[in-house]
């Protein structure tokens, strides 16, 4: 299938939301719609990297296998240094899916973007090695460690372009269709859990609900007869404090938001699609099959909404799904 000469996409930060990505690729494939450029953040920078190598349907597979337990393996936890996330089994992606080792040698036209500690701006991928490319956009800081990458030490690209149209407009797009998986749609960006849910969680992974007395399965949380269901409705759930995680990926979103508006002022995309994922946590990645399922339902919802755009008369829209 030829390219759509001309035409960019970005795709935008989100941790396992961003699976959504692979999805929007596959829809616009169906439409007819091969990009000539794709821009990529964080983890629209892994599934970019995946599509410009022709290996979509390799990382597609791996991501809908995955597990929460595989989730852990990837996660290699590190007691000391500039994150709790070493990032090791991150950079034998690219191998484990078969792409080129350069960003050069990918068959189509990629680019990615981080964050530079040092100067605070951008530092933009277009050529060079592609498995510190996407390490180095994925870096969420005090998360994962930073990538060095020369002289240089880079973290998350979602700090400075979470969603990197300007990027897909310098390579030569003339139209760009942007794809943000970490839209807020107007919803909190943090929402207190109920503590139960903790202690729900922690049992029913070790005993089934029904084995347990009625009293337990109530405070709990879990399922049980009606009678108990009915009391523990009447009282209301303790909330939890925000934790370490929360804290963190919270004041991310909020300076991402804050980064990403201002960006859309500067320079729109001539289509924006916003996905309703914030049900997703960024780092189950374990979820990826809803994810990538939403991405295909968004391009299919908006389909005469992205062939317009291809058209001469399009004008710049901004789609929710």
């Amino acid at each position: 299938m030829r390219s759509t000469k001309g035409l960019g996409v970005a795709l935008s930060m989100g941790g396992a939301r961003g699976w959504a990505h692979v999805g929007v690729l596959r829809g616009l494939e169906r439409l007819g719609i091969v990009p000539e450029f794709v821009t990529g953040c964080s983890m629209g920078a892994l599934v970019g990297a995946a599509w410009a190598g022709d290996r979509l349907d390799a990382l597609e597979t791996w991501a809908r296998e995955m597990t929460a337990q595989a989730v852990l393996f990837y996660l290699d936890l590190k007691l000391f240094g500039g994150g709790l996330v070493e990032g090791r089994e991150i950079l034998g992606i690219s191998e484990r899916l078969g792409l080129p080792e350069r960003i050069e040698d990918l068959p189509r036209r990629l680019s990615v973007v981080a964050s530079d500690l040092a100067t605070g701006g951008e530092y933009w991928f277009t050529e060079g090695p592609l498995a510190d490319a996407v390490r180095a956009s994925v870096a969420i800081p005090a998360v994962f460690t930073p990538r060095r990458v020369g002289d240089r030490w880079l973290v998350d690209g979602a700090l400075v372009d979470p969603l990197p149209i300007t990027g897909c407009r310098r390579m030569g797009a003339r139209r760009v269709i942007a794809v943000n998986a970490n839209a807020t749609l107007g919803k909190p960006l943090w929402r207190p859990r109920p503590q139960t849910t903790i202690a729900a969680g922690m049992l029913s992974r070790v005993i089934r609900p029904d084995m347990l007395p009625a009293g337990i399965r109530s405070w709990a949380g879990l399922p049980g007869d009606a009678e108990t269901a009915e009391r523990a409705e009447a009282v209301p759930p303790l909330l939890c404090d925000p934790g370490y995680y929360e804290v963190v990926m919270t004041a991310i979103d909020i300076l991402c938001e804050g980064v990403l508006k201002h960006r859309l002022d500067l320079d729109p995309p001539d289509l924006l699609i916003d996905l309703d994922l914030r049900h997703v946590g960024i780092l189950e990645l374990h979820r990826a099959a809803e994810a990538i399922d939403a991405g295909a339902a968004a391009v299919e919802a908006h389909a005469d909404a992205i062939l317009a755009l291809i058209a001469e008369d399009a004008v710049p829209r901004r789609l929710a799904s």
